[in-house]
């Protein structure tokens, strides 16, 4: 007579071993998932505008985490650094703020196309705004 795992033993032990790797699986995803989407945001329908060659720009959080004025590690006008012009930021998710407000762009915002590059660490947006 031989003797061995029965049947009904060797499939339980495969479904739960089968059980623990989804479970970790699954855990390391939604961390992985937590991050990246952590600090996105959006720039609304007309959010970003200029009035008298001062640039305003609104942002929505559309991530999961609280939106801070130091998580914008670029900003930048005309390929020209302008994160100076940051508005201290606080917003929740699914809330929106003004990122700049009224800005002078160093001096004056250029006449027609202004290009606009914004970036977090989880998103970046490219907009153009036109000055008149």
């Amino acid at each position: 007579m031989k003797k061995g795992i029965t049947p009904i033993i060797s499939i339980i032990i495969l479904l739960l071993i089968t059980i623990a790797l989804a479970g970790v699986a699954y855990t390391f995803l939604m961390g992985q998932m937590y991050g990246m989407i952590a600090g996105s945001f959006v720039i609304p329908k007309g959010g970003a505008y200029c009035t008298n060659r001062m640039i305003t720009v609104q942002v929505v959080n559309t991530g999961s985490a609280t939106l801070y004025d130091t998580d914008f590690i670029l900003l930048h006008i005309n390929g020209v650094d302008e994160s100076g012009g940051i508005q201290p930021l606080n917003i929740a998710p699914q809330e929106g703020g003004i990122l700049l407000n009224a800005y002078n762009c160093s001096g004056g915002c250029n006449v027609g196309a202004n290009i606009i590059d914004i970036s977090t660490q989880q998103a970046s947006i490219h907009e153009t705004v036109y000055c008149a």
